[in-house]
């Protein structure tokens, strides 16, 4: 089948990418090995509700909706193959929505041609392989759009009553999903007002006070969780500038549209292909106005000047920890609708197609450098199956930092040859203080208690640069080797390093 032919059979073009990006998102999640935060939602939703509900609220300082749902969905399998088809499942189903908003927006004529900008984007690869919430999340901000476009922007008033209701019910599942997405809802009765729908935005303030008082049960936890939040924040050495937070924000931007991961020199290239962007941006609305200035663009980009705004003070107040772009899937689908709805309003075919193959050309780069080999940070599975495999396998196990651990204990039996360092990491309240080690005379008395008739032990060390700001003492464990250890054997893993030691006692 010739590509004319095939840009001429929608149908056929989207099942074949809807399905490469299933056949991807279900590779990995079948490959991939679980790292921390993984192992934090796996934990919080394998037992009771009330363990979920808890776990989400005091440790992991988010609302409850995501962890009462993967709990009913580990009721039919605990696996973590399961466990990460929730986020699959998610993810396809909010790139078909947005490709039906698209469509409603600019007509299927023009985005089909740059659908495969939207189904193998990276963040959503990543998103779908993630036991997290970021893909329930994005299910939720497709929706959402989705809806908020039928109820207030389009003009067939037939079911308005029934789009809005479904509207204000997604509002408040959101929003009991992850709290950034109040910043969305904001978002909208924004974009009501630069678009001048006066009326619709009384419907809108109207339908969100309902919406909130159905939130106040959140009001008092979500108090206390800003407080610990405040906190943990507080303990960052250097809290960026207004003119660093807005830098920050801006490069997080560009790498959803342009990742830059692995390629020497690409930020340079990508700042300039920005800057020409810009400069045609000018030109079409020096000689095509009415094409960039629609309704669906400036709807779009009221919402991504608000969101990016939100994004940018967070960072100013709370620091980058909390602006990591993880966090910005309130913000994919509205940054990567408007680059749709600039490459539709191009003129020139031929740079439409080189977007697209630059495009392409950076996702495939990305994607083969965050998943060749296909692991996640940290590496436990294949970590374990070192260990396994030595003939010291049942060498004591000291893991630093801690957190390390709690995944590594999955693929790892027996597990009571395990030793977090400096302690056990508590799941039952989040602990920024927890992977601090202070001395290294706390080595020195966990090495004096180990089994005497073998002075060998595994040492592996992972993420030992600084955490929220705080020197976690990693230089501590090296002086520890150097002074007092033989290294017998070592290997790096992505993101870890084994070692084989033996202990020479203290000197």
């Amino acid at each position: 089948m010739s590509m004319r032919v095939f840009f001429r059979q929608p149908g056929t073009m989207i099942a074949t990418l809807m399905m490469c990006q299933l056949a991807l998102t279900l590779y990995l999640s079948f490959t991939l090995n679980i790292w921390v935060d993984e192992y934090f939602s796996l934990f919080a939703t394998e037992g009771s509700m009330r363990r979920a509900i808890w776990q989400s609220i005091h440790f992991d300082s988010q609302p409850p909706l995501y962890y009462f749902l993967l709990n009913l969905w580990r009721m039919g399998d605990s696996s973590v193959l399961f466990a990460r088809l929730f986020s699959v499942i998610s993810v396809a189903l909010a790139t078909y929505i947005i490709y039906l908003l698209a469509c409603r927006l600019w007509g299927q004529s023009k985005v089909l041609p740059f659908f495969p900008i939207l189904v193998l984007n990276p963040y959503l690869i990543w998103a779908a392989s993630e036991i997290r919430l970021y893909g329930f999340l994005l299910l939720e901000c497709a929706l959402l759009m989705y809806f908020f476009h039928k109820a207030f922007l389009h003009d067939d008033r037939q079911h308005a009553t029934r789009d809005r209701l479904a509207f204000f019910a997604l509002s408040l599942a959101i929003l009991y999903t992850q709290y950034y997405a109040g910043f969305l809802l904001l978002a909208g009765a924004f974009a009501l007002m630069v678009l001048g729908r006066w009326q619709e935005l009384k419907v809108y303030i109207v339908g969100m006070l309902v919406v909130g008082i159905l939130f106040l049960p959140m009001i008092g936890v979500l108090s206390d969780q800003v407080r610990e939040v405040s906190h943990t924040a507080s303990a960052a050495v250097s809290a960026p500038g207004l003119t660093e937070s807005v830098k920050h924000v801006c490069w997080l931007l560009q790498g959803l549209l342009f990742p830059d991961n692995g390629i020497a020199g690409w930020a340079a290239v990508k700042d300039w292909i920005v800057l020409l962007l810009v400069l045609y941006l000018v030109y079409l609305l020096v000689r095509h106005k009415s094409c960039v200035i629609t309704l669906p663009n400036m709807y779009l980009l009221t919402l991504l000047f608000v969101l990016a705004g939100s994004f940018t003070l967070i960072c100013w107040k709370l620091g980058m920890y909390y602006t990591q772009r993880r966090h910005l899937a309130i913000l994919f689908f509205p940054l990567l609708g408007l680059w749709l709805g600039y490459l539709c309003s191009i003129k020139q075919r031929w740079l439409g197609w080189l977007l697209l193959a630059i495009c392409m050309a950076t996702y495939a780069n990305a994607l083969m450098y965050k998943y060749v080999p296909p692991v996640k940070y940290g590496d436990w599975e294949r970590v374990a199956g070192h260990i396994s495999s030595s003939s010291h396998y049942n060498a004591p196990i000291l893991v630093f930092r801690n957190t390390g651990a709690l995944p590594f204990s999955t693929y790892f039996k027996p597990t009571a040859n395990i030793i977090p360092v400096p302690n056990a990491f508590g799941l039952d309240h989040f602990d920024a203080q927890s992977p601090v080690l202070k001395s290294e005379q706390l080595l020195i008395e966990m090495a004096e208690k180990l089994d005497k008739s073998s002075n060998h032990f595994w040492l592996l060390t992972y993420a030992t640069g600084s955490w929220l700001g705080v020197d976690i003492g990693a230089r501590f464990v090296e002086q520890f080797v150097e002074t007092h250890c033989t290294v017998i054997e070592q290997k790096k893993f992505v993101g870890t390093k084994v070692r084989l030691v033996r202990y020479n006692q203290a000197r």
